[in-house]
């Protein structure tokens, strides 16, 4: 009797662990730079300077200011339409805690993965413009993936640059002495991709408390706005 009240238990617990009827998980895209190479074998990101010319094949990002800049390009030819996009970077070498911002590009995807000579107009272009967010970035290990949350600009950009390239610029603050991602370039690879959360298609994916795994909307009357209006209202990033 006492197995068979066991087993019994065993059955009801297993049963409220499964995921209520409608609930549909959250669609998640992920983009790397390695995707689409411009240049076979060379990941599309890398920096620009208005002083240093730029070793386009090696995909060293980092940034420091009145030097560097950076840049990502991603290929979103089969990108959802997303309600939130974060840019994830490995750290590699920092010298000092920095402020990242992020960026609009005006610059060509395939300009910018182009070798060229020290550029003014580009390295302004990839520190300036539509900002799609502000970081601090404290210190830690070189290995560290960090995860930059795009602003809502950012978001509303990516979304617009839907089935072609999509490009990311990069600049740190103050002082000029220091420096992020230094050293990413070869033999070091790391991660440098962009993820998007997908938005709900069907009002089935706002159900059962399904609306806060897109960590976007504040209950599920946004959520099911967001379906029916087919984006126009509802999502916060």
């Amino acid at each position: 009797m006492r197995m068979t009240r066991r087993l019994a238990l065993a059955t009801i617990l297993c049963a409220t662990a499964l995921p209520a009827p409608g609930a549909q998980a959250v669609t998640v895209q992920t983009f790397s730079t390695s995707q689409s190479p411009f240049t076979p074998g060379t990941r599309n990101q890398g920096w620009w300077s208005p002083s240093i010319v730029p070793f386009r094949s090696n995909g060293n990002y980092i940034v420091q200011a009145g030097f560097f800049h950076d840049f990502f390009s991603f290929d979103l030819a089969s990108a959802c339409a997303p309600v939130a996009a974060t840019l994830r970077l490995t750290r590699f070498d920092q010298t000092a805690p920095l402020e990242l911002s992020l960026w609009d590009v005006s610059t060509p995807a395939a300009t910018l993965n182009l070798a060229g000579g020290p550029n003014q107009a580009i390295f302004d272009d990839l520190g300036s413009g539509t900002r799609f967010g502000s970081f601090p970035v404290a210190m830690g290990a070189p290995t560290d993936v960090l995860s930059f949350r795009l602003y809502a600009a950012g978001v509303a950009a990516v979304g617009a640059a839907r089935g072609g390239f999509f490009s990311i610029g990069g600049s740190s603050g103050a002082p000029d002495t220091q420096w992020l991602f230094g050293f990413s370039g070869p033999p070091a690879s790391g991660v440098q991709e962009l993820a998007l959360t997908c938005a709900p298609v069907s009002k089935d994916e706002c159900k059962d408390g399904a609306w806060r795994d897109f960590g976007v909307f504040r209950n599920q009357g946004d959520c099911v706005s967001h379906v029916a209006t087919g984006g126009r209202n509802g999502a916060r990033a």
